[in-house]
């Protein structure tokens, strides 16, 4: 059975997660990740999978404001995908 949560599932469940390979923008009081565990499969290589976590770490510099720490730990995020973390 193929099950994958799709843009419905968050009518359904707003509280639910979901991958960036999913949706590009997440925000309020519902979580995000860069890839769920069936997207991360799919993409066989670390180059392949790091744009999704490319995006939530600027969803999180976005959401950091104007009188937010911008955090300056992409490097050491890009290194660990890079390296299949």
């Amino acid at each position: 059975m193929n099950l994958r949560p799709g843009g419905g599932s968050r009518l359904l469940a707003p509280s639910y997660g979901w991958c960036y390979r999913h949706r590009e923008e997440c925000g309020g009081s519902r979580a995000c990740f860069p890839l769920c565990e069936r997207c991360w499969a799919e993409l066989a290589t670390p180059a392949q999978r790091l744009a999704y976590y490319r995006q939530l770490w600027e969803s999180w510099q976005a959401s950091s404001g104007p009188d937010g720490a911008i955090r300056n730990d992409w490097p050491d995020i890009e290194l660990a995908v890079r390296a299949g973390g």
